[in-house]
């Protein structure tokens, strides 16, 4: 009973240890580092948010079209230095700990084995965080570049709707969508489907893209006060 009760006692010990040094940790990062890209990162468990965080950054200029930046060489350094700590020093230290607890008739653990059983708990949070982070990442730059396809596709259907309706009142009863549709120039990877339904003068555009299955569609009524209707 006495040895059960010491063992439990060293692992209460440990889970102690863990969340005060989780809360100093938190409270030091949020108090006195500002910038998510710090140094602070190093002994985080989940210093692979890094990655999810420069994905979020080119997902955002992906979607306005701009640039996208590499990740830093100092992220992957980062990342590297957390892999060391969390899945091979943490568990030798633990295992180094078990056996010179061995060597000693009482069986008391080192410093060493503390020290292991602190990083290896806290490395239980790596591998289900980094599956998350890859499929979230994957997920955003998808998303991102599909928001900013439709968008594409969404302003040059309604620019063309709107040349279609300005001609066609130039032309009144000369307007002739063939060539209308001939003459307009269509940007690269983009398709432009016209039809024309006689009631009511109303005009249907239909935008594509090339890449993908997305498509945009403008109805166009040169008389009404609202003109434009882009519905998707």
């Amino acid at each position: 009973m006495k040895f059960l009760t010491r063992r439990t006692n060293e692992w209460l010990i440990v889970i102690g240890l863990f969340l005060l040094v989780s809360m100093a940790m938190g409270y030091i990062i949020g108090t006195y580092v500002k910038s998510p890209m710090s140094w602070n990162n190093l002994f985080s468990p989940v210093s692979t948010q890094l990655f999810l965080s420069h994905g979020y950054q080119n997902a955002i200029a992906l979607f306005a079209g701009d640039a996208l930046d590499p990740i830093p060489i100092q992220t992957y350094f980062i990342t590297f230095i957390g892999v060391v700590i969390y899945l091979i020093l943490g568990p030798w230290l633990l295992y180094h700990g078990f056996i010179s607890s061995r060597k000693n008739e009482e069986y008391k653990k080192p410093w060493q084995w503390y020290v292991g059983a602190i990083i290896c708990i806290g490395s239980m949070s790596i591998l289900p965080t980094t599956s998350v982070t890859m499929i979230v990442m994957g997920n955003t730059a998808i998303s991102a570049d599909k928001s900013r396809e439709t968008d594409k596709l969404r302003e040059e259907a309604f620019d063309v709707g709107f040349k279609l309706a300005q001609e066609k009142v130039k032309q009144m009863s000369d307007f002739s969508l063939t060539s209308f549709e001939k003459t307009y120039p269509k940007e690269q990877n983009l398709e432009i489907q016209f039809d024309e339904v006689v009631k009511d003068s109303l005009y249907r555009i239909i935008t594509k893209s090339g890449k993908s299955d997305l498509s945009v569609q403008v109805d166009v009524q040169p008389y009404e006060e609202d003109f434009l209707l882009i519905r998707n």
